[in-house]
């Protein structure tokens, strides 16, 4: 039971990391296609 608590714990902190990470690359990706225009 505590080992399943453990997992699921896991799971909902990837749920929450991985859109934050893919949002970051994001940004980072659009500033450095903007950089040739300034």
């Amino acid at each position: 039971m505590y080992q399943n608590n453990v997992k699921l714990n896991y799971m909902i902190f990837y749920f929450k990391l991985v859109p934050l990470v893919i949002f970051s690359f994001w940004s980072l990706d659009s500033i450095s296609l903007l950089q040739p225009l300034y």
